[in-house]
């Protein structure tokens, strides 16, 4: 079981940002596994001093593919989390937690199925 919190890849400052990192810390303080979550491979937060877990959605060439060709044949793909940092790839689970900002708006419920999202 681990929580993830999807944040934005903002290479600006934001304070809905550097909350998630400061929680992601403070569950990791206190026995959680908890990561902060960017879509960047390699991507972390440089506009302020930070340390936490941080993981990253698969967003390869073939998964792009997979999801375009499935939008031709009008199938839709769920919007599942695949994770690149893990060996092999892990896909979010319904032992996990999502935690979603609310700037995902209207695509929140297609996120994850399955996975408790917050």
């Amino acid at each position: 079981m681990a929580i993830y919190f999807l944040t934005p890849d903002y290479t600006h400052p934001s304070g809905g940002v550097h909350v998630i990192y400061r929680h992601v810390d403070i569950l990791n303080a206190h026995g959680m596994k908890a990561y902060v979550l960017h879509t960047k491979p390699g991507f972390r937060c440089e506009w302020f001093a930070n340390t936490p877990p941080i993981a990253y959605q698969d967003k390869s060439l073939l998964r792009k593919v997979s999801s375009k060709i499935l939008k031709l044949l009008k199938k839709e793909l769920p919007h599942e989390i695949h994770l690149v940092n893990e060996t092999p790839i892990k896909k979010l689970t319904s032992t996990d937690y999502l935690v979603l900002p609310e700037i995902y708006g209207p695509t929140m419920t297609d996120m994850a199925p399955g996975v408790p999202r917050v």
